[in-house]
């Protein structure tokens, strides 16, 4: 029998543990692999094709439930051979989270079968609450499970479960978990690495594709010293790696930026540029996407400091054409 589903903001922030992919008594091939569930709740992903819970998941124990979020709800199966096997056999898509409740009071090893698929990204994410995963083997970032910056959705947080805390009768309540929160630039308190086969809750403010332009609206500092390595920062969005920053000036030979480092969720690259010889006075920064898009910022004036006059190459944020 389908258990009735469960409200969300019952058990929503939580953050669940990864199944571990060392799992032993059942057999390993090149379409299936083991799981060790510890008792009570673990979050996971299926990282294979889509399939019916009953091919994903080989021997589970008796009365396992595995719970799928629906529209802010918990619609729920659970398997009991008595009765035939799973009495919703749901397909688990490639990338989407479950829960998987686990009734013994040891780890139980279960096989996971399926092909390998190749990764249908960009994800869009929901209003709300989603719980999902990467959908190919390997440890996950925002990023390599969505497919784009998290500054493409507003109000981006990321949930996972305190492994101290997954053995409950019931699950967890939002006050048990970890939340990792991003601001535009950084992740607090520290940027998630999420496990092998491990799901995690992304809440996005707004339904969201996450698919950022490539835009360049401004740099800083915005006077920097002509007499030797200066470092800025360009600011804009969709600024990700193999992106290319050079200074310009009628008349003069365009400075190409010596090392370029694109920050986590490409609102910003940090370039370095080599200014000994360059002259004195305006220039303007070029930026070139990986995708040969180019925006350019219109320089700004000479900046003098000091007592000691002393000419610098001045970059002033200006606007973008």
């Amino acid at each position: 029998m389908i258990m009735k589903a469960i409200p969300l903001f019952l058990v929503a922030l939580l953050w669940f543990p990864a199944a571990s992919l060392t799992g032993a008594g059942c057999p390993s091939t090149p379409t299936s692999y083991c799981v060790s569930l510890p008792p009570g709740y673990t979050a996971f992903a299926n990282h294979l094709e889509p399939a019916n819970l009953s091919t994903l998941l080989g021997n589970p124990v008796a009365l396992t439930t595995v719970f799928r979020l629906n529209n802010g709800s918990w619609n729920s199966s659970t398997y009991d051979p008595d009765l035939g096997g799973w009495d919703d056999d749901a397909v688990i898509n490639n990338g989407e989270g479950i829960l998987i409740h686990n009734p013994s009071p040891v780890p139980v090893s279960i096989s996971i079968a399926g092909a390998h698929v190749a990764p249908g990204l960009p994800l869009a994410l929901r209003l709300g609450f989603n719980l999902v995963g990467r959908q190919e083997v390997g440890l996950g970032s925002f990023e390599s499970i969505v497919g784009y910056p998290p500054g493409g959705c507003p109000g981006m947080r990321l949930y996972r479960l305190d492994p101290n805390l997954a053995n409950q009768p019931e699950p967890p309540n939002f006050l048990n978990s970890i939340e990792y929160a991003y601001d535009g630039l950084t992740w607090s308190p520290s940027t998630p690495v999420i496990n092998v086969g491990e799901a995690v809750f992304i809440y996005a403010a707004a339904n969201c594709s996450g698919i950022l332009s490539f835009s360049v609206s401004g740099v800083f500092p915005s006077t920097v010293g002509g007499c030797g390595v200066a470092r800025m920062q360009i600011i804009g969005s969709a600024l990700l790696p193999g992106s290319n920053v050079i200074l310009k000036r009628t008349g003069e030979v365009n400075v190409a930026a010596t090392n370029i480092t694109s920050q986590p969720g490409g609102f910003f690259l940090e370039a370095i540029f080599d200014l000994a010889g360059a002259s004195p006075g305006t220039w303007d920064v070029e930026v070139t996407s990986p995708s040969n898009v180019v925006q350019t910022i219109a320089g700004g004036t000479p900046h003098r400091r000091g007592s000691r006059p002393r000419h610098c190459l001045a970059i002033v944020v200006g606007p973008v054409r």
